[in-house]
């Protein structure tokens, strides 16, 4: 098994990088570490990047990058992968700040970036637009959710902190309650639902708000609070039609167990573990508001 021990970045293609890269700059507030015809580069103030762009007829993601748990080498990595079937793509130059990386494709098409280290930023934490404080998750398509559940948490370790019914999953790799989600869908491949940034509290939820209203992206959901989670949200659409989730207050794993999380006085249960939920209006949103009829 390969464990991975964060979600540091994303991959994009856009025919139109200069265009993409403006609006994580200005709307949501990601500082550029570099921006070129071919591709592009931003920071939320940490690593390298969080995001990455590559000029490209398609439009849509690209890949996923995961950094292993630390004192995990890329070689006992690939021997690991490639022990349980996985064909590996070893790199050096597939993505800017990234010295060597694992490609690697899971059983629906999704393209991962398995690496051991990437290159802190140079870069002040953001303070204009957004000013998003950190990649938190991603959500991707697939056609059988639990299929791909297994295969997360037997080749990579993560582990499912809820489902919704069987269509929805939400995997974490460290404390936070998820930094993937899979979500039933008719394609599957690099199929995108929502990429999500974390603010810092609800005043910074309300300031990115008047963000958006002000530069052209009005809210396609939200606010609200998720039941899986408990995160609040705000959901929007990019310039290239991405569906941006912000959100703030996502649960994270108590310290010394596996499977609760710390207490938080909007829970519905005591303690709070992790469960299956049944779908219903107060599921996705406890504060009421349901999602766009096309939302899921």
């Amino acid at each position: 098994m390969s464990k991975v021990g964060r979600l540091v970045y994303s991959v994009f293609d856009t025919p139109d990088v200069a265009r993409l890269a403006e609006y994580h700059r200005d709307v949501l507030g990601l500082r550029v570490a570099r921006l070129e015809a071919d591709g592009a580069e931003l920071t939320c103030g940490l690593d390298h990047h969080a995001v990455a762009l590559r000029r490209s007829d398609r439009q849509g993601i690209a890949a996923l990058g995961f950094q292993l748990d630390d004192g995990a080498s890329l070689d006992d990595a690939e021997a690991s992968l490639r022990d349980t079937g996985v064909d590996v793509r070893r790199k050096t130059d597939a993505v800017p700040g990234v010295p060597e990386l694992l490609e690697v494709t899971d059983p629906e098409g999704n393209t991962l970036h398995l690496f051991a280290e990437i290159a802190r930023s140079d870069e002040r934490a953001p303070t204009g637009g957004v000013a998003a404080r950190k990649l938190g998750h991603i959500c991707l398509r697939a056609r059988d959710v639990p299929r791909l559940t297994d295969w997360y948490e037997q080749t990579l370790g993560f582990r499912w902190s809820d489902w919704i019914g069987d269509f929805f999953v939400f995997l974490r790799c460290n404390a936070d309650h998820h930094s993937l989600n899979l979500l039933r869908g008719e394609r599957s491949g690099n199929v995108l639902h929502h990429i999500a940034y974390e603010l810092r509290d609800m005043v910074h939820v309300q300031t990115a708000c008047d963000v958006l209203s002000a530069s052209g992206h009005p809210l396609v959901w939200g606010p609200g609070r998720h039941g899986p989670g408990h995160n609040v949200f705000t959901y929007h659409r990019s310039v290239d039609d991405h569906v941006v989730e912000l959100f703030t207050q996502m649960d994270v794993v108590a310290p010394g167990s596996e499977d609760a999380f710390e207490p938080r006085p909007w829970h519905e249960d005591v303690p709070q573990v992790r469960k299956v939920w049944e779908p219903g209006p107060l599921t996705p949103n406890s504060w009421g508001i349901a999602p766009p009829a096309d939302f899921l």
